[in-house]
Formats: structure tokens, C-alpha cells, sequence
């Protein structure tokens, strides 16, 4: 019996070594598919992903062609006017109140690239084109379709002399709340 003690006393000790690295390995692969899988929509959610471009097939490896020079048969480019814009417009009566957010699209990234530039000019000359509305404006159909137009036509202004005759082609209400 003394024998038998001796020995058990010899014989190493199995730890589970193998096993605690094994699950170790599965929870840090579950954690990162779980961070891959969430911090998209967690950007997203806070307007931190940048915009999707895509590319026509018959641009280059390195982007050029036929994408970035803007034919009128280029896939569309949109970039979102981020955050809303609230302001008070000229009712029938009393004030009322509007909470617009916009998106521009344009076929050429240059013109992209300089709304993001100029942003806050592009902001300042749209909400004085949103206070001067009226209610026909502002709650009909068709008084919103002619404020994108005349959002449009702000916006170009705005970018003229930094487009070279390249254009934002339309502006698109993603939010519009109006009292």
C-alpha cells in the first residue's frame, strides 16, 4: 500500500493545460467575431463609417477612369449633411419649426470632396433657405420638391468657383420633421 502511495506521488499531475488553451483560443475568437460584427453598426449608428463609393468596372486598379471623371454614366456618389438642421420658418402664423436632414449626390468625388470642405458654408446658405419658407412649402409635396431644387441650386452656387463646372446633381430630404 505504501508502494501504491509512492507511486501516485511520482506520476505528474494532469492540469488540463490542453484544454484551458483550447477554450482560451475559442473565446478570443468569439470575442473578436463579435467586435467585427458590431463596430460596423456601432459607427454607423454614429455617422463615423465613412460613405460607400462604389466604382464602375471600367476604372483602373488604382481608381482612375472612367469613375472619377464623372461621365454621365458614373455611379452616383452620396454624402450626408451631418447633423440635421433645425430651424424656425416663416409660417402662416405662428413660427413654426423644421428638422431637415440631406444628402447630396454627385458623379465625381471631387465635388464630394469639396461639400465635406465646405460644409459649413454649404450649411449656413441652406438654413437660410429653410427659415424663409412658408407652410405651402414646407407641407406639400410639391413645395418640397421645389425646396430640393432650390437646395440644389444653393449648393452649386455655394461650390461654384471650387467645382471647375462640375456639379452636385441632386440633394435628397433622409429626414423631414416639420410643426
Amino acid at each position: 500500500m505504501a508502494e501504491e502511495a509512492e507511486a501516485a506521488q511520482e506520476e505528474p499531475k494532469k492540469s488540463g493545460g490542453m484544454m484551458k488553451t483550447l477554450m482560451m483560443g475559442i473565446g478570443i475568437f468569439i470575442i473578436v467575431l463579435a467586435g467585427q460584427t458590431i463596430a460596423p453598426l456601432i459607427s454607423a449608428k454614429l455617422g463615423l463609417a465613412p460613405p460607400v463609393v462604389l466604382q464602375s468596372e471600367e476604372a483602373g486598379e488604382n481608381g482612375e477612369g472612367a469613375g472619377n471623371e464623372g461621365p454621365p454614366d458614373a455611379l452616383p456618389i452620396y454624402w450626408p449633411l451631418k447633423p440635421a438642421m433645425v430651424v424656425n420658418f416663416a409660417g402662416s402664423g405662428d413660427t413654426g419649426f423644421l428638422q431637415v436632414e440631406m444628402e447630396v449626390m454627385a458623379r465625381d468625388q471631387m465635388v464630394i470632396d469639396q461639400v465635406k470642405e465646405h460644409t459649413p458654408a454649404l450649411r449656413n446658405a441652406l438654413l437660410l433657405l429653410l427659415a424663409s419658407q412658408t407652410d405651402d412649402a414646407v407641407f406639400s409635396t410639391d413645395g418640397k420638391q421645389a425646396l430640393l431644387a432650390e437646395a440644389c441650386e444653393t449648393i452649386n452656387t455655394v461650390l461654384k468657383p471650387y467645382t471647375d463646372d462640375k456639379e452636385v446633381e441632386a440633394v435628397y430630404f433622409t429626414s423631414f420633421v416639420a410643426q
